[in-house]
This record gives structure tokens, C-alpha cells and sequence, in this order.
């Protein structure tokens, strides 16, 4: 008699918990980032970390490819002032958001001779679930503040991608 005393109200527990999950959980979305963020001041020769700083993680998301380029200029010392633009390095990575939602960071050397740095940002999230269709590819996407910007440009039912860009000025940059 024990038993089926409570075995009855678990069972009905059971139905309206299940009954209660509404379609919202099953719903996936990408982060919305604040910008970026680094360590000033840049030092010409050292090392700089980048972070594309999360306002908002994302939502049921499985994989993530990260991609990071940084260009700079630079001057031709050797044909008087003549600016040059360069790839300085380009890396993609690819992982597990579900595993590790952190913010996405790039860490590289700043040429000694860089006059402008230019970084470039593409996020790329699949979902899990059903995605957000509110970005079509335009650039009107929600603006971030602070350094630089990262902005949502396409989310459909399977994925969605951010892109964002930053310039350090080379007036910012310390020279040894």
C-alpha cells in the first residue's frame, strides 16, 4: 500500500513536468558580444590577447569555428614612405561551444614596425536546436559598444554567424 502511495504522485509529477516544457527550450541562439577587449598599452614586439567579450552566451549551439585575422600596416622604410598592408596571421579554431562557452580569444606578436593593427573576427555557431531567423545577411544587426564591433549578419534554422573588426591605431602602439 506504501508503495502505491507513492508511486501515484510521482507519476502525476512526472506528466505535468513533462506537460510544462514549453517549445522555448528547445530554441537555439548565438552570443551577443559587448566588443572587444585587450590590455593596453600595446607594446611594438610583445605579446597581445584579444577578446571577443560574450554580453550574452549562447543558446544550445554544438560546434563553433572561430576565425581571427590581423593585417597591419606598416612603412617601407627602405622606399621612403610608401605604407605597405600585410596578412600578419590568420587562425581558425574550431570547437565544442556546448563544452566551452568562453569568450573567444587571439593572442599573437605585434610587429615592431607596426604603424596599424586591423583585426578581423567570423564566428560561425551551428545549432542544436531550432535557430533564431532574425538576421538575413545584412549589417543590421545589433551594434556592440566599446572596442571595435561584433555584429550577428546571418541566423537561420541550422546556424549563425557574427562577424566584427577592430583597429588599434598606430599612435596607440608603444615603440621601444
Amino acid at each position: 500500500m506504501k508503495l502505491k502511495n507513492l508511486f501515484l504522485p510521482i507519476l502525476v509529477g512526472s506528466v505535468f513536468a513533462l506537460a510544462s516544457c514549453d517549445e522555448a527550450d528547445t530554441n537555439s541562439s548565438m552570443p551577443t558580444f559587448s566588443g572587444f577587449e585587450y590590455e593596453k598599452p600595446v607594446v611594438a614586439g610583445d605579446s597581445l590577447t584579444i577578446v571577443a567579450k560574450q554580453s550574452r552566451p549562447g543558446k544550445l549551439i554544438y560546434t563553433t569555428t572561430y576565425d581571427w585575422v590581423c593585417l597591419y600596416d606598416w612603412t617601407n622604410t627602405e622606399e621612403g614612405t610608401s605604407r605597405q598592408k600585410d596578412t600578419l596571421v590568420h587562425v581558425k579554431r574550431k570547437l565544442n561551444y556546448g563544452v566551452d562557452p568562453s569568450d573567444p580569444q587571439f593572442k599573437f606578436l605585434v610587429p615592431k614596425n607596426a604603424d596599424n593593427l586591423y583585426i578581423i573576427f567570423t564566428a560561425e555557431y551551428n545549432y542544436m536546436g531550432q535557430g533564431d531567423n532574425r538576421y538575413d545577411g545584412s549589417t543590421g544587426g545589433e551594434g556592440t559598444a566599446g572596442n571595435g564591433y561584433i555584429r550577428p549578419v546571418t541566423s537561420n534554422n541550422l546556424f549563425g554567424r557574427a562577424r566584427g573588426q577592430l583597429t588599434i591605431p598606430g599612435r596607440t602602439i608603444v615603440k621601444e
